[in-house]
C-alpha cells in the first residue's frame, strides 16, 4: 500500500475509529515507508497502534514507534522464537528488551504487550519454549512466580507495560471445525482494509474471503452499512455466526461467553 493509498484509506476510517492498527497479518516494519505512514496516523488525527515481532527494529523504526503518534505496541515474542535457532531469538529478544527500556523512559505513555501466545493446551508455557520467558523476567525484574503460575491473561508489569498469554489459536481453513453459533466483535468494533483496498469484517479474513467492498470505488461508510456487512453485524448481536469463514474460526471461542449469555436471553424472550 503506497503512502498516498494510505492517506485515503487513514482519512475513510478517521470518523469511525480513535486507532488504525497498521497490520491485518504480515509485518509491519517490512514498508519501506513504515515511518512515513505512521506520520500519516498523525496528519489525520488518529492513533497507529502496532503489532510485531520487532526483528526489523532499527533507529528510524523505533524513532517512529516513539513519535508519540503510536499509541501501542505488541511484541509477538512466540513469532521469534519460532523464526529460527535459539541464538536467533535470543537476538531479536534484546531488540525488543532494549526497545522496551527505552521507551519506558522515553516515552512511558506508550502501551506497551509482550505477547505470548502461545501456551499449551493446559494454559501453560511449554517446557521447551520457557525460556524466552525466563530471559524476560530476569531481564525486567518481573516475579517469576507470573510466569510459574499464569492465572490472567494479562498481567501489569509497572506503568503501560503488560504481558500478554493466550493458547495458540488456528486461523480459519477448509478443515476447520464448523459451527454455526458464536459471538466475535468484527463491524461493531473493528474492519480490516487490504492493501488493495478491500475491506473485510476483521483482521482474520487476510486472503478477503469476505469481501464488503472496497474504498478504491466507495466510501467506508457505504461500505459498512451495506447489506452483507449489516447481516453479519446482526447475526453476531444474535449469537449466530452467517459467514462460512466465520463458522471455521477458533478465535470467536475467545467470546463462548458472551455468545451463550446472548443464545440464553433470545431463549428466554422466546418462552
Amino acid at each position: 500500500m503506497t503512502p498516498e493509498f494510505f492517506r485515503h484509506v487513514a482519512r475513510e476510517a478517521a470518523p469511525f475509529t480513535e486507532r488504525i492498527y497498521t497490520h491485518l497479518m504480515g509485518e509491519p516494519l517490512l514498508h519501506p515507508e513504515f515511518s512515513e505512514l505512521i506520520s500519516i496516523c498523525g496528519e489525520t488525527g488518529v492513533d497507529a497502534a502496532v503489532t510485531t515481532n520487532g526483528t526489523l527494529l532499527d533507529k528510524e523504526r523505533e524513532a517512529a514507534l516513539l513519535s508519540g503518534v503510536v499509541s501501542q505496541v505488541n511484541f509477538s515474542l512466540h513469532g521469534i522464537e519460532e523464526l529460527g535457532s535459539q541464538t536467533d531469538s535470543e537476538f531479536h529478544l534484546e531488540k525488543i528488551l532494549r526497545f522496551v527500556e527505552t521507551s519506558m523512559k522515553e516515552n512511558p505513555e506508550l502501551y506497551i504487550n509482550l505477547r505470548f501466545w502461545n501456551l499449551d493446551k493446559d494454559g501453560m508455557i511449554p517446557s521447551a519454549k520457557r525460556w524466552m520467558m525466563e530471559a524476560v523476567a530476569q531481564r525486567l525484574a518481573i516475579d517469576e512466580s507470573i510466569i510459574s503460575n499464569i492465572t490472567q491473561p494479562s498481567r501489569k508489569i509497572r506503568g503501560r507495560l503488560y504481558l500478554n498469554f493466550e493458547k495458540r489459536f488456528d486461523w480459519p481453513r477448509e478443515t476447520s471445525t464448523v459451527r454455526t453459533t458464536g459471538f466475535c466483535h468484527a463491524l461493531s468494533d473493528q474492519c480490516g482494509i487490504l492493501v488493495d483496498g478491500t475491506v473485510v469484517p476483521c483482521c482474520l479474513d487476510n486472503n478477503g474471503t469476505m469481501p464488503l467492498g472496497n474504498v478504491k470505488d466507495q466510501s467506508l461508510e457505504t461500505i459498512l452499512s451495506s447489506s452483507r456487512s449489516v447481516t453479519i453485524r446482526n447475526g453476531f448481536a444474535k449469537g449466530e455466526l452467517v459467514e462460512d469463514t466465520c463458522r471455521r474460526c477458533s478465535f470467536c471461542e475467545k467470546f463462548n461467553v458472551k455468545a451463550a449469555k446472548i443464545i440464553a436471553s433470545k431463549k428466554k424472550i422466546s418462552r
